[in-house]
């Protein structure tokens, strides 16, 4: 059996566990869990929201995933014999960018979620919101700290590379560097939305719910896009290993691959650790005698 069928195999086992997870609907099991999670006593209004907003936002965020993972096929199938194995930073990069493009689809789009409550009165909060109030402060943290070393990678790599490495590679780093920063920009403004939605009249068990849904979602977008931001991180790294290597033959540059391949690892840790929330409840401050 030969390479390129073996991949085209792996390619299409992929997409077809992506499609399988992401069409099936949220049954009572993973209803009860995620509500265990928050501390939720589940009644059936709560739980066909909790069940019909879970299935919304897998459906989403697989779809992402499975359209990133579908882009890698061109390589299989057209430019394999032009192009050389481009290596698993882009398998990654597009299904976690495809994942998360996913997260912020459903929740921005959250309005049209089938058979979703539409109340007449949207009552503006009386307490304080923060993301930080949802997620944790390092996954912010890192969130922006990843994105500004990899700018501070951009003139080093211009002062130790060659000049061809400079025509040929500078715009990966630059893309690299400043793509992190975007994407931080970008996810900041999501999480504010997400945070600072209205909140509908509704029960207090059921408010309970929506700011567990608004939890459970800024966790999926945070996680992805820490986990994005360090797979670039290994990209720029990467880049830099290779430019010195081009004008210094010496053992010591080596250990820049264990840079690069800690941020890779770092990237599936984090996405584990920060996309799972970990607090029974959502911490939510009054504002005294004022709305929000």
């Amino acid at each position: 059996m030969s390479l390129a069928l073996v991949e085209f195999l792996v390619l299409v086992g992929i997409l077809a566990a992506i499609a399988y997870w992401g069409v099936r609907r949220a049954g009572p099991i993973a209803v009860a869990n995620w509500a265990q999670k928050y501390g939720l006593a589940l009644s059936a209004p709560s739980a066909s929201k909790i069940e019909r907003y879970l299935t919304w936002t897998r459906q989403w965020r697989m779809a992402g995933a499975f359209l990133g993972v579908l882009a890698f096929g061109k390589w299989i199938l057209l430019d394999r014999m032009d192009y050389p194995e481009p290596g698993i930073a882009p398998w990654l990069i597009l299904a976690v960018a495809g994942y998360l493009i996913g997260a912020m689809v459903a929740e921005i789009a959250l309005h049209g979620m089938h058979g979703i409550e539409q109340p007449e009165v949207s009552v503006p909060s009386l307490r304080a919101r923060r993301p930080d109030m949802y997620v944790s402060k390092s996954a912010i943290t890192v969130l922006w700290s990843v994105p500004l070393i990899c700018i501070a990678l951009v003139p080093a790599y211009f002062l130790v590379a060659d000049q061809p490495h400079i025509d040929s590679r500078f715009g990966i780093v630059a893309a690299a560097a400043f793509g992190g920063l975007a994407l931080a920009v970008v996810v900041r403004r999501l999480m504010l939305h997400v945070v600072l939605r209205p909140q509908p009249a509704m029960s207090d068990e059921l408010q309970q719910v929506d700011n567990a849904m608004r939890s459970w979602s800024l966790h999926a977008i945070v996680g992805s896009a820490v986990a994005l931001a360090l797979i670039l991180l290994s990209v720029a790294t990467s880049e830099l290993q290779a430019a010195l290597e081009a004008r210094f033959q010496h053992s010591r540059v080596d250990i820049i691959s264990i840079v690069t391949l800690g941020s890779l690892a770092f990237a599936v840790i984090s996405w584990f650790i920060f996309s799972r929330p970990r607090p029974a409840q959502v911490r939510l401050d009054p504002i005294p005698g004022g709305n929000r």
